[in-house]
């Protein structure tokens, strides 16, 4: 949070703003994989380069792919980790097992949600399907078996050179909400407090709002304070009066994603 809360502002009423298509890819996938002929549970928290298997933000799951095997036939299934600490991590969600029984891309329509910032996308395979593919520097965790949501493990690391052979389609979150306000009755101004998804872009629009329409970068899921101070003919009222009230409109885009909108009253306060 920013600083002691003084004051709530009314909680925002979340709204869609655009139904047009954005997304952002997660991991990567590539011939040739290697073939996997256990139950295993596949998860690449980190790379060297490349994209990152790490959602940035909230989200939905729209798609999922990886690469079937030269020969062979088996099964495999996205799933999502969230960290416990260390080299243990727990099942937020999964999709079903996939038969996949023929060499080159496979692509599955799914709809998943439920991922957070932070949770790392995995894969479980069983039969003989690809799971990994070659990747120089690069070093994956793996655990045997097939844990079910919410089951927690303990994941070995991978030897090296090779990654994990998923990618993931994330539509990103754009619900946010316009909460707590901190005033400086000395200046005239406040902090409206907005709490967000994850990493993106915010505008402040409203009349009387000194720089409205100039973007806020926001740099990852969480509360951030934004700057509200009067200008024209609401600045006057607020020296003459010693307060006013301000419309604040707030447009945030997720990086990747597309906007939602929310709406606020400010009230101002002065000393005078």
């Amino acid at each position: 949070m920013i600083g002691r809360v003084l004051t709530l502002a009314s909680v925002a009423v979340i709204s869609l703003a655009t139904t047009a298509s954005a997304s952002v890819t997660l991991g990567e996938t590539g011939p040739p994989p290697s073939s996997c002929g256990v139950s295993d549970d596949f998860l690449q928290p980190t790379v060297v380069s490349g994209a990152t298997y790490v959602a940035p933000g909230d989200g939905t799951i729209t798609s999922w792919s990886t690469f079937g095997p030269a020969a062979g036939s088996g099964q495999a299934k996205l799933k999502v980790f969230r960290q416990v600490s260390g080299n243990r991590y727990s099942v937020v969600t999964q999709d079903a097992f996939r038969t996949i029984n023929s060499p080159g891309p496979f692509t599955r329509n799914v709809t998943i949600g439920g991922v957070e910032a932070g949770d790392v996308i995995g894969l479980t395979v069983t039969g003989t399907t690809g799971c990994s593919f070659a990747s120089p520097g690069e070093r994956y965790l793996l655990l045997a078996g097939d844990l079910s949501n919410g089951a927690a493990g303990n994941f070995n690391t991978s030897s090296p050179n090779f990654r994990v052979d998923v990618s993931a389609v994330l539509d990103p979150s754009h619900k946010f909400t316009l909460g707590a306000v901190r005033r400086n009755k000395k200046k005239g101004t406040a902090t409206l407090t907005g709490s967000f998804p994850g990493p993106g872009s915010v505008t402040l629009t409203g009349k009387g709002l000194k720089k409205a329409g100039t973007p806020i970068a926001v740099g990852a899921k969480g509360d951030l304070g934004l700057p509200i101070k009067a200008k024209g003919s609401k600045r006057a009222t607020l020296f003459d009066t010693g307060k006013v009230t301000l419309n604040i409109s707030a447009s945030y885009t997720p990086t990747g994603g597309t906007a939602g909108t929310a709406a606020t009253k400010v009230k101002l306060k002065k000393k005078l």
